[in-house]
């Protein structure tokens, strides 16, 4: 009878630990922006894009089932870049696009991350004039 009580007890243990793993990779990543928009499916331009208001981000990324990504998008720039410090994130490279500079970056702390031209990186900041958007691993759709 012992035996089967710690068998229970495991159980029960396990199920709770990996539950609490679940909700905590559901947290946001990046706080307190305007909007956010998480990525299912891919984790590349083949994903699914679902937007969300700041207030709703939290209860819209819980339930998305393959979560592949998330962007969010802050009035300043500020806001945005303090995210490197956050995650303690080391700039790999930067490119220009038309009106948007992009930022690319690497953190240990962040839990997927791809390849762009045999570089690694997990965090993306698109810098426009009118808007900033920071991503991980990638910012897709239109920013």
């Amino acid at each position: 009878m012992k035996n089967f009580f710690m068998l229970l007890f495991s159980i029960l243990f396990t199920i709770a630990s990996l539950s609490i793993m679940h909700y905590m990779q559901k947290d946001l990543l990046f706080k307190n922006a305007m909007r956010y928009t998480f990525y299912s499916q891919s984790a590349s331009s083949q994903a699914q894009i679902i937007s969300a208001t700041a207030q709703d981000a939290k209860k819209v990324k819980y339930a998305i089932a393959n979560l592949t990504g998330e962007s969010a998008e802050y009035p300043y720039a500020i806001d945005a870049f303090r995210q490197i410090q956050k995650y303690n994130a080391r700039f790999k490279f930067m490119e220009v696009c038309g009106d948007i500079q992009n930022y690319y970056f690497y953190s240990q702390q962040l839990y997927s991350a791809v390849k762009i031209n045999g570089i690694t990186i997990n965090l993306h900041i698109a810098v426009k004039m009118d808007s900033i958007t920071v991503g991980s691993p990638l910012i897709f759709g239109g920013f």
